[in-house]
């Protein structure tokens, strides 16, 4: 399945609006939610989450890395109240997943105010989607700059958020590359996210569409041919 990115955000009219909370229900286990998810996705390979960075309190963590590049966190986390987990179970989460990523964002600029020298931007946020549907992820795209000697150093926050039975999962690289890998970095997260919800929705892939995966090689090369580098 080839994944959409659609630029920007305000291309999709999303209603946010519930008519009635309906009564809270118990969530499905997280643990058993993320064990729908491969050991392997468009070469990024599952690894022991107690080799990764601990996610905050009450998230579930199911990180995948890359062959000689970036690492991908898919994290689960509870809606935090009735309300939204009612809007997100009833697919009308446009709402609180945005305001779940501009959290993100606002912290990514806190972190980078304590930075000497640098400097965030937020580029164009983005959805995931299949053809033909709706979207399955939106997403946020922050980016950090500092001088090192002559050049810039980029290191690129892409984060994605969508609901999964009235819960968020938000999937996560942080990674550095050129400036030439800009769209590229994008599309990795995108089809890593559009491949990891068919599988947490039950959803068919399509078997005629061919995702791009990251470049593997025997001999590690110093860069990978996406650019994508480990932070």
């Amino acid at each position: 399945m080839t994944f959409r990115l659609l630029l920007p955000l305000l291309l999709l009219g999303l209603g946010g609006c519930v008519a009635a909370t309906p009564p809270a229900a118990s969530p499905p286990a997280a643990s058993s939610l993320l064990d729908r998810l491969p050991p392997e996705i468009n070469g990024f390979t599952a690894f022991d989450p107690a080799l990764a960075l601990a996610p905050p309190a009450g998230m579930l963590l199911r990180p995948y890395q890359a062959a000689d590049g970036p690492v991908i966190r898919v994290t689960l986390q509870p809606a935090a109240d009735p309300a939204e987990r009612a809007a997100l179970a009833t697919g009308a989460g446009a709402g609180p997943l945005r305001d779940r990523l501009d959290a993100e964002a606002a912290a990514s600029f806190a972190f980078a105010s304590a930075l000497p020298q640098t400097i965030a931007e937020r580029g164009p946020d983005f959805l995931v989607g299949r053809r033909g549907a709706g979207p399955l992820l939106r997403c946020i795209d922050i980016r950090l700059t500092r001088p090192e000697g002559e050049q810039v150093a980029l290191l690129r926050n892409l984060t994605c958020a969508g609901s999964l039975e009235g819960q968020v999962v938000r999937m996560q690289m942080i990674t550095r590359h050129d400036a030439g890998a800009t769209a590229q970095a994008a599309r990795v997260l995108a089809e890593f996210g559009g491949r990891a919800m068919e599988s947490l929705l039950g959803l068919p892939p399509d078997p005629a569409a061919a995702p791009v995966a990251p470049h593997r090689e025997e001999t590690p090369p110093p860069r990978r041919a996406d650019g994508l580098r480990r932070v």
